[in-house]
């Protein structure tokens, strides 16, 4: 019980806290919704409140730039940094998406890259495996996700390999996402002499730590010369062995040429970041022997370092620009009202819009969030696909059938606001095709919505649907 004595003192304090808290709010305005949540929690429970806004409430992380500045300017100065001659080689709907990204993201579209799609896990693990094996003096990965399955245990064992014969091996997981999956194997790569350190861990006295920011990329660099990103992360169900969820699809990209050298930037910077220890040294920034191939690619990273909203700016540049059609391969849809209206708005120009998502999922929430935006979107003309196959972890946008953004990043608040991604604009015809191609085949077998569908569902299903719709912001 409260001695009365010490109420006067306790409401005043309370106050204090609800009134500070308030005021930083109000100094530093986001989304009105947000702000008047905030406000409320620290009205209802000052403390706890408090102490929330503390751990998840802040949208944007402050971490400095001038790293990424001086590299950026060490590679220019050894003549093989980023430019931007590509740019006379896009359409003009691509040339805007280009120039909104260039502005934003200070990245630019680089030619003469030869790039393999990978859609099977077992063929991407397999020619991953390679060039692992192959390196010669430095191997650098980034995931969320690294388990200690027989999936992790295969590229661990490359790892230990590798660094026993004096390669440098890097190791960069996402706390959240890897730390208790991987069992006793970060140590044992460590003690091999591989480096491991996570990024942004939830315990203090670990480092630089946040609660509600996460690491969603997915980079492999070795020796400078050769990259893997896309939507894979390490484990048994991504090489397709996962008996409950079945096949499991991803988009894997594996690059040469000069994008290899912006990947690396990310990592650089991502690894400095987490560990405190910066990598300087033309070991990491090789030029490149001669072109590669001839695709054009354009890197987009975001996160909430950022002060604007990169990958959720360039859905939208992608929806506008679209002239014919638009596919959507995504595993987790769960839209703001302004994706919404871009979805809407393109069908209303007349162009064809396509969504398809698992319904054999991980996240079983998520499928019911996304369900509960069927109906509008199938109002206005969206065609709406669910596979049922296995779990389609893809992340995949194919514009007029001819180019495409690959990466890591989700349709939802999560990738738009609060995960580190990366993903890449692929401006070469032959490649869109080939993802164009692979969305037709999984469309063909997958099931169609329509209203009618949306008929059949039980009143507890339509419970989920709100349930799923109001907290979709949360996942």
């Amino acid at each position: 019980m409260i001695d009365s004595a010490h109420f006067p003192l306790i409401l005043l304090l309370d106050l204090l806290v609800i009134a500070l808290a308030t005021a930083w709010v109000l100094r530093h305005p986001r989304e009105p919704r947000a702000m008047l949540a905030w406000i409320l929690a620290f009205v209802v429970m000052p403390f706890i409140g408090v102490a929330l806004f503390l751990l998840i409430g802040e949208p944007r992380l402050r971490r400095l730039r001038k790293r990424r500045r001086r590299r950026r300017e060490r590679m220019e100065m050894v003549g093989h940094g980023v430019g931007r001659a590509a740019a006379p080689r896009l359409r003009a709907s691509q040339a805007r998406v280009a120039r909104l990204i260039g502005n934003v993201a200070k990245h630019y579209p680089q030619d003469s890259h030869r790039v393999r799609i990978h859609l099977d896990g077992r063929q991407a693990f397999d020619d991953l495996e390679q060039a692992l094996r192959g390196a010669r003096d430095h191997i650098h990965l980034e995931f969320y996700l690294f388990r200690g399955d027989r999936t992790g245990r295969r590229i661990a064992e490359i790892l230990i390999e590798r660094a026993r014969a004096g390669v440098a091996c890097r190791l960069l997981t996402d706390f959240i996402g890897s730390m208790s999956l991987a069992g006793g194997l970060f140590p044992r790569l460590r003690r091999a002499g591989v480096e491991v350190v996570h990024f942004m861990p939830i315990i203090p006295w670990r480092g630089r730590w946040r609660m509600n920011f996460r690491n969603h990329r997915k980079i492999v660099v070795v020796d400078g010369c050769i990259a893997f990103t896309g939507s894979q992360n390490v484990g048994d169900e991504y090489a397709g062995l996962d008996r409950e969820l079945g096949v499991w699809r991803d988009t894997q990209l594996e690059i040469e040429g000069p994008m290899v050298q912006e990947l690396q930037e990310i990592f650089l910077e991502d690894w400095h970041y987490a560990s405190g220890r910066e990598l300087i040294g033309e070991r990491y920034f090789p030029p490149p022997a001669a072109p590669a191939g001839d695709a054009v690619l354009q890197l987009v990273p975001s996160g909430p370092d950022l002060s604007v909203r990169v990958v959720q700016l360039m859905f939208h540049a992608l929806f506008a620009s679209a002239e014919t059609e638009i596919a959507i391969a995504t595993p987790y849809f769960i839209p703001d009202d302004a994706l919404l209206l871009a979805l809407q708005s393109a069908v209303y120009r007349g162009v064809r819009v396509r969504l398809l998502i698992p319904s054999r999922t991980d996240q079983r929430f998520s499928l019911w969030a996304a369900r509960s935006y069927y109906a509008e979107l199938v109002a206005a003309g969206v065609e709406i696909y669910e596979y049922p196959h296995g779990m389609l972890h893809s992340k995949v946008v194919v514009i007029d059938g001819g180019w495409a953004a690959v990466g890591s990043a989700n349709m939802d608040e999560r990738s738009f606001r609060l995960n580190f991604e990366v993903s890449l604009l692929v401006y070469a015809q032959d490649l869109g095709e080939t993802l164009h191609h692979e969305f037709e085949r999984l469309c063909a077998a997958s099931d169609a919505f329509d209203r009618a569908a949306s008929k059949r569902w039980s009143a507890r299903q339509r419970f989920m649907l709100g349930l799923a719709r109001l907290g979709g912001p949360l996942l």
